[in-house]
């Protein structure tokens, strides 16, 4: 169930880098540009299938101009 629960909110995650990436108007190349990564592993990150390391979540944050506990900052239903 643990494991579960930590893959559920490793993907919120993901989905929240892919929607403040696209309300900025950065393509996945201009991203990953940034971040000093190719296009092929930044689209990764934003499907789930590589797994963040914290310095690569602070880049990220910086990039899309967030704190990162926007980033990782899972709201549970009331």
């Amino acid at each position: 169930m643990y494991t579960k629960d930590l893959f559920m909110k490793s993907r919120i995650v993901n989905q929240k880098i892919k929607v403040l990436r696209n309300k900025l108007g950065i393509s996945q190349t201009m991203m990953a540009e940034r971040l000093g990564i190719s296009q092929n592993a930044f689209s990764k990150i934003e499907l789930g299938q590589i797994d963040l390391t914290l310095n690569r979540l602070y880049k990220i944050a910086d990039v899309l101009e967030v704190d990162v506990l926007d980033l990782v900052r899972i709201e549970e239903p009331s």
